[in-house]
């Protein structure tokens, strides 16, 4: 078809018989018996060459791999009509859809479900417009267009639109693959199939150029011209670009969620961890006592004691313990403490500072970390061992009443009392833990509990990593070991951007790539087009004119596709952002783009995109018309 110069065919135009069709799934269910009679067949004719290849070919196509291909092949080849009717499509769509609202609860099922069905209600749009008297391509137009569009609006759509009528969805790394892959091919067909306008639309607006214009129409309406060749072209950029602005809004989302260690800390700048077998008394006493180390550094210190316990409902119907991580904290700790709260029980805000005043008043009321209950009420009913301990709450919800709890100490067997009055903000880093008061635990053990983690605000004006060494050689002898929370975040921080770097990385490489296969489609147009250059030439292009439109058909392949990759991936990237947050419940999580991280990334691709075709685009230049038009 290249070589010839024929029109692009995908898919015949033809539709093979029932019979035939029919025939050859039955061929394609038994062909290693097929084979192996055809072999016997051959060599009761004695025919020993076809007796060989047919006993062959049996012994092949009975492999599993290539037998199930086979079938598979003969399976499409049978609905082929009926897949291009579009009717077959939309019942598969359908029942994907289904499945993936219904029964496996996927988002991404769930997607693809509705665009293969979109696609389907497209095809039979066109099968049913095509049996008028309308032209093809306005047919094709129609309908590809209204197919991309519906697509495009559905994906454009925020979760929560989308939430009330099917419900909570699962959704991974996963929805990011079918959505780019269902958004790309919408917008780009849709471009494809109303390139004529597009065509139009660019030569109207050259008008008053004399020398670009003839160029700049040359070279769209070449690649226009040959929609699957430039469609997948297109693809492919659009497809890396969308994947790497995604990438890049993603990674500077997640490395800004925590700015402020005293958000994350419950208001303190650094911790510092002391020996089980050395612990410290009383360290305001200790902090005075050091001599490199003043009281005024610091504006407050308070104790931590992080324990393994064992809960349940004081009126549950099951008395199975579970196990959970207690921080407990000491008076000095919750008079400084900076926290906030997503839901207070009834009666003991409504202020956190009511709750850390009742809390200091009475030790038996605690805390319960955000990262402990189920996202909404949907996931209630998939956690039955958070609906256990602390039945109906759920980070959203927006009351709660107070939930009596029995805790027991596992090694001592000690059991105390306490009420959850309220769900700590998934923003702290002690979110996975219950906060409760250390007296409680103090007043019921046969022995008093040491502190074993202090944690420390220091004053505006004093260095928080200074602080932290002298503290750490005041104190060498508890065997403290101190830990800079800014310096923690960063780390951590650090380990995520290294992931989405990696990943950003490999994206740029596949898109050079793209950018060097480019370069070979132009070179190959060179070739092909050689008649069309000398034709070209003859009536009246210039040299300059000539490279100037293989490197504008360059530019409007990839910077169509950068624009359809930025522009969809910044729109999909958004909804993804405030669905994390909305889920997360990290209010920290904010939408942004790294305009300058992309501006580079698209303008390193447009310079290498002319780069790779300056050298074809300067060999088809220097192509003599006389010459041109002898070439066969």
């Amino acid at each position: 078809v290249a070589i010839r110069g024929l029109p692009e065919s995908i898919i015949p135009k033809g539709e093979a018989p029932f019979k035939e069709r029919l025939f050859g799934l039955l061929k394609s269910v038994v062909l290693p018996a097929y084979h192996l009679f055809a072999a016997f067949k051959a060599l009761f004719r004695r025919r020993v060459g076809e007796f060989g290849k047919n006993l062959g070919l049996s012994v092949v196509v009975a492999l599993p791999p290539v037998w199930l291909t086979a079938i598979v092949i003969g399976v499409l080849r049978f609905i082929q009509p009926y897949l291009l009717r579009g009717w077959l499509v939309l019942v598969a769509g359908v029942v994907l859809t289904y499945f993936g609202a219904a029964v496996w609860e996927r988002s991404s099922w769930f997607g693809a479900g509705v665009s293969l069905s979109v696609v389907g209600l497209g095809l039979m749009l066109k099968w049913g417009l095509g049996r008028t008297q309308m032209r093809s391509e306005t047919v094709d137009r129609i309908a590809y267009t209204a197919a991309g569009v519906v697509m495009l609006v559905f994906w454009a759509l925020p979760e929560s639109v989308l939430r009330p009528l099917v419900g909570e969805l699962q959704g991974d790394f996963d929805i990011m693959f079918v959505s780019g892959i269902a958004m790309v091919g919408a917008a780009v067909w849709t471009v494809m199939y109303n390139s004529d306008l597009l065509v139009r639309g660019l030569s109207a607006l050259t008008s008053r150029f004399g020398r670009i214009r003839p160029a700049l129409v040359t070279a769209v309406a070449y690649p226009m011209s040959s929609k699957f060749r430039t469609g997948l072209t297109l693809a492919m950029f659009a497809l890396v670009i969308f994947t790497l602005v995604i990438m890049s809004v993603l990674t500077k989302a997640f490395t800004t969620q925590f700015e402020e260690p005293r958000k994350v800390y419950m208001g303190f700048d650094a911790g510092g961890s002391i020996n089980f077998n050395t612990p410290v008394d009383d360290i305001d006493a200790a902090i005075d006592a050091a001599p490199d180390v003043s009281a005024l550094d610091f504006e407050a210190v308070g104790g931590v004691t992080n324990i393994p316990v064992e809960m349940r409902q004081s009126e549950g119907e099951s008395g199975r313990w579970l196990s959970r991580t207690a921080m407990l904290l000491d008076d000095a700790f919750l008079s400084a403490a900076d926290v906030e709260l997503k839901v207070i029980a009834d009666g003991y805000g409504p202020s956190v500072e009511d709750v850390l005043r009742q809390m200091r008043d009475d030790p038996s009321l605690a805390l319960v970390g955000g990262w402990l209950v189920p996202n909404n009420a949907a996931e209630i009913t998939r956690d039955p061992d958070a609906q256990r301990l602390l039945g109906d709450i759920h980070y959203d919800s927006s009351s709660m009443k107070a939930i009596p709890l029995e805790a027991r100490e596992p090694f001592t067997g000690v059991e105390v009392s306490l009420t959850v009055i309220g769900v700590l903000d998934r923003v702290h880093a002690d979110a996975l833990k219950m906060i409760g008061s250390k007296s409680l635990i103090d007043a019921a053990a046969p022995f008093p509990i040491p502190v074993m983690e202090y944690r420390f605000r220091v004053s505006d004006k004093v260095d928080v990593k200074d602080a932290a060494n002298a503290l750490e050689a005041a104190l060498l002898e508890n065997g403290m070991q101190t830990e800079v929370f800014r310096e923690s975040i960063d780390e951590q921080n650090a380990a995520g951007q290294a992931f989405f770097r990696l990943f950003t990385g490999f994206m740029a490489l596949g898109l050079l790539v793209g950018v060097a296969a480019l370069g070979v489609v132009s070179t190959r147009a060179v070739v092909e087009r050689r008649q069309h250059i000398g034709v070209m030439r003859a009536i009246g292009y210039k040299r300059g004119m000539i490279a100037l439109s293989f490197l504008l058909e360059s530019s409007f392949v990839s910077v169509l596709g950068s624009i359809i990759g930025l522009g969809l991936g910044l729109l999909l990237s958004y909804n993804a952002v405030n669905s994390i947050r909305a889920e997360a419940g990290i209010e920290g999580i904010a939408f942004s783009v790294p305009w300058l991280q992309l501006g580079l990334i698209l303008a390193l691709t447009y310079g290498f995109s002319l780069l790779t075709t300056f050298i074809p685009a300067r060999q088809a230049s220097r192509i003599y018309p006389a010459e041109a038009l002898r070439y066969e």
